[in-house]
């Protein structure tokens, strides 16, 4: 009886040590409370805590790290630009990228197929509850270490965030604004890789485009993209 409970023990210690070296490898430094980081990749909803408080501080934290990295980086630009850059840093596909490449969507815990996983938010959600749970481990500094030195040093490429702009719905009423025309979107519901989504529908003057995705957000700006190639031939 006493072998079987240390066994236990062994392998709850050992269970907790190995989550701890994750830790330790994916942030590059160690963590005082593990059970934060453990709330963080929980993305399940069936009655028991998940990463939703977290993810809600994680994203005002990335939001100000961001602000704060753009303004001393970009002294010359305008408020615009680095808005759009600061966009273009935080939106989900982006997140979703920072979150696999750092090593964090595998560990997350979801009632999700992998195929929904990808289509999903959760990745980048679980990032930024991870960011959240840094923060209450150690603190604003170390949040801010981790994201510089963890997420935009080695994965961003600054020339290229400074020149794209992918937010094809602001871009289509941009145009829009400069002719004076309207732009109506309307939504339906659609089929979206055997599951439910949407299918936008975007029309500016006589021009009318659409786009399918699993998401009303995802869909418009589809719809926008394809606006804008039509436009531009």
């Amino acid at each position: 009886m006493v072998f079987l409970r240390d066994s236990i023990r062994k392998r709850l210690f050992e269970k907790k040590s190995s989550f701890e070296n994750t830790i330790l490898s994916i942030n590059g430094f160690g963590a005082k409370d593990s059970n934060l980081f453990t709330l963080a990749i929980h993305q399940t909803t069936n009655g028991k805590e998940n990463n939703e408080r977290l993810e809600f501080l994680g994203d005002a934290l990335l939001d100000a790290i961001i602000a704060d990295v753009l303004y001393r980086k970009f002294s010359e630009k305008e408020e615009g630009l680095l808005t759009q850059m600061k966009s273009e840093l935080v939106k989900a596909s982006s997140l979703n990228r920072l979150a696999k490449n750092i090593g964090i969507t595998p560990l997350v815990v979801t009632n999700l197929s992998q195929e929904e996983l990808e289509e999903s938010k959760v990745p980048g959600s679980a990032l930024e509850a991870w960011i959240g749970a840094i923060y209450l481990d150690g603190g604003f500094k170390k949040a801010k270490q981790f994201v510089q030195q963890k997420m935009l040093t080695p994965h961003i490429d600054w020339s290229l965030v400074e020149s794209q702009n992918t937010d094809y719905k602001s871009q289509l009423l941009q145009h829009a604004q400069q002719t004076g025309q309207k732009v109506i979107v309307h939504f339906d519901s659609a089929e979206y890789k055997k599951g439910s989504g949407f299918l936008a529908t975007i029309q500016w003057g006589d021009w009318s485009e659409t786009g399918l995705g699993r998401s009303k957000k995802i869909a418009e700006q589809r719809a926008a993209q394809n606006l804008l190639k039509l436009i531009k031939k």
